[in-house]
């Protein structure tokens, strides 16, 4: 199980989807490459304040969208999944 990629928390995980930026969009989930996990807690937020908000502008969803490649790519080896997560968490800090 991964970890929260915004706080860290290691409970009540769940499939965050990037819609900005990428094949999602309103009422379409994107490809399975443009997820990240996150806790309940920061999913909610994303949606409340929206994911430009969220992320901290263009820049920060373009690295959102980075790190979901990435984990798509290792997705095979979760402690390689585990190490891009806390890369991500230390580069939003």
């Amino acid at each position: 199980m991964l970890s929260c990629v915004k706080c860290g928390a290691g409970s009540n995980i769940q499939v965050c989807h990037i819609r900005k930026f990428t094949d999602g969009g309103t009422g379409l989930k994107p490809s399975p490459w443009f997820v990240l996990p996150m806790c309940d807690r920061c999913h909610a937020e994303q949606h409340l304040i929206g994911e430009l908000s969220f992320w901290g502008g263009a820049d920060g969803v373009y690295n959102a969208i980075d790190w979901a490649g990435e984990l798509y790519r290792a997705r095979n080896d979760v402690f390689e999944a585990r190490e891009i997560v806390i890369k991500a968490r230390v580069e939003l800090l």
